[in-house]
């Protein structure tokens, strides 16, 4: 079956299963992390194989081995362009306000021409 954001966090915020992935030494911050990048769509889902996979191999206990690397990584990007394209938004209605303020200035400082 397929497993849904809403269906995910409502399963994180099991008291039992927080004992659970707990004593399993789950990593749940980083497990919850990676989420929010493979939820970003939200009408996405992912098969329960998939997601089982991730919370067995988000265990603090394991080696690190060059599948945590290339997750990490690709998590990394996905967080360092996501915070981009946030700022890019907001600067660019800063930028928008700006404009507008300056344009009413303008026509008050300049009736004749507006």
């Amino acid at each position: 079956g397929e497993i849904s954001k809403e269906e995910l966090i409502s399963v994180i915020d099991d008291p039992e299963a927080l004992i659970v992935l707990d004593s399993l030494q789950v990593n749940i911050s980083q497990f919850i992390e990676y989420q929010e990048m493979l939820y970003e769509d939200p009408e996405a889902e992912h098969s329960i194989g998939d997601i089982m996979e991730q919370i067995l191999s988000s265990r603090g206990h394991l080696p690190c081995t060059v599948m945590h690397l290339t997750n990490m990584q690709k998590y990394l990007r996905w967080a360092i362009m996501s915070d981009l394209s946030n700022h890019l938004l907001r600067q660019q209605n800063a930028l928008q306000d700006i404009r507008e303020k300056v344009d009413d200035l303008a026509k008050h400082l300049f009736p004749e021409r507006g």
